[in-house]
């Protein structure tokens, strides 16, 4: 079983970042939707060769064709739950009806957001605001939506607080406006 710290070679990581999805983001959020996935998919990998099986799983995802491929060595397991029509599926023009994977909102429920009543309404809003727009991933662009969202609303009403205005104005220089 795939290991929570396991970290892909350079190698696959420009391979990956090749194929269109910028270095940091090999690094963190997919290499995590990676792992995530070969954990609740209990995969195994007897040859111990996890980067070839991330490299499979981009090339999925990311929809590369096999002439863009940087190697055609073929996947040593496969990764059967997501199929070719799903990965297609999945990166199509966005509409209404819309929805996450059942992964990814196990994911987001449990790493960036527990309140799915927020998540619900915010699904409306990712809906709307990508409504006719296609991308390779939608699933990620929701957790990143949901994670920045989530940010600001727990943190949105920091500053009614009388406390944090005299935090605000103890550190608030305006000097520089004396004497105009």
């Amino acid at each position: 079983m795939i290991n929570y710290n396991w970290q892909p070679n350079a190698r696959v990581v420009s391979a990956i970042s090749a194929m269109g999805m910028q270095e940091y983001t090999v690094k963190t959020d997919f290499r995590r939707e990676f792992i995530l996935y070969c954990q609740q998919q209990e995969l195994r990998n007897q040859h111990g060769d996890w980067d070839q099986l991330f490299l499979d799983y981009a090339k999925q995802r990311l929809q590369v064709p096999a002439a863009k491929a940087t190697t055609a060595a073929p996947a040593k397991q496969a990764l059967q739950p997501y199929t070719p029509d799903a990965v297609v599926e999945s990166s199509n023009i966005m509409s209404d009806d819309w929805q996450p994977s059942a992964n990814m909102l196990e994911y987001i429920t449990a790493m960036v957001c527990p309140n799915l009543d927020y998540i619900n309404a915010q699904l409306i809003s990712f809906t709307s605001h990508y409504h006719g727009k296609s991308h390779p991933n939608w699933d990620q662009q929701f957790k990143k939506w949901i994670n920045q969202g989530w940010n600001v609303y727990q943190n949105k009403n920091s500053f009614k607080d009388a406390s944090n205005k005299d935090f605000v104005k103890q550190h608030t220089d305006t000097s520089w406006s004396d004497g105009l």
